[in-house]
């Protein structure tokens, strides 16, 4: 029977930090708040609060403290609230400390934006996702599992597509061991078994000799783009440079 520490020690080294909060939160090992969290037993003495700085916890501190009656200022540097939670579009203006200002030159549509910040909110998340409710927030479904998406691995991070073509192939090699070794206990022929070890053969991406090593499915050996050490490839091969 395999553990708690078990299941979570695999599935960190799988998925990283990420999935192992995620998967001890589905076994109620981690609390969570509730859809919107319980407001703070403020005071109700009308006092006059200054907030230094318009994101989130600011924005959240500044609802509640009103809520409770308070005379609430909010300061923020910026020409717009939200922190590093920002939406972007055609005519926007990025400023940044110690650089130029940036100007958003698309064009103006409701369709085109960008979120340079956080992107999304996990599901988990509750409390930011019970305020988006009662201020009336849209949001929008976005599926981040994808097979150019990057997940961790023991030597760096690496596109799942990589990760699923290397599972394909070592799954399939060790299966057509299995059928080599008697390690398939149905009753079928040599011709089932020549058929099926041309399937995993196909499936897994075996070499001629039933072996795994790497595919062209997993993705580029070396990403594509411009740089320096691109150009020099470039160069050698044409002998132009």
């Amino acid at each position: 029977m395999i553990t708690r520490r078990a299941l979570l020690d695999g599935v960190a080294a799988a998925g990283g930090a990420r999935a192992a909060i995620a998967t001890l939160a589905a076994l109620g090992g981690l609390e969570t708040t509730p859809t919107r969290a319980a407001a703070p037993d403020l005071p109700r003495d009308g006092r006059r609060v200054l907030v230094v700085g318009g994101g989130i916890a600011g924005l959240v501190a500044a609802l509640e403290m009103q809520r409770a009656g308070w005379s609430v200022r909010v300061l923020e540097a910026a020409a717009q609230v939200g922190g590093r939670c920002m939406t972007l579009r055609g005519g926007d203006t990025v400023e940044e400390i110690g650089g130029p200002p940036q100007d958003i030159g698309w064009a103006s549509a409701p369709h085109l934006y960008f979120n340079p910040g956080p992107a999304r909110i996990p599901h988990h998340h509750r409390g930011i996702l019970g305020y988006c409710k009662a201020l009336g927030v849209s949001l929008e479904v976005l599926v981040n599992d994808n097979r150019a998406a990057v997940v961790d691995a023991p030597g760096g991070p690496v596109p799942l597509r990589r990760a699923q073509a290397d599972l394909r192939g070592m799954i399939a090699e060790l299966a057509v061991k299995g059928l080599g070794a008697g390690g398939l206990g149905l009753p079928v022929t040599e011709a089932d078994l020549a058929a099926l070890r041309q399937a995993l053969r196909f499936w897994g991406a075996l070499d001629a000799e039933l072996h795994y090593r790497g595919t062209s499915r997993a993705g580029w050996a070396e990403g594509p783009g411009a740089g320096w050490r691109r150009r020099s490839q470039i160069c050698r091969s044409m002998r132009a440079c």
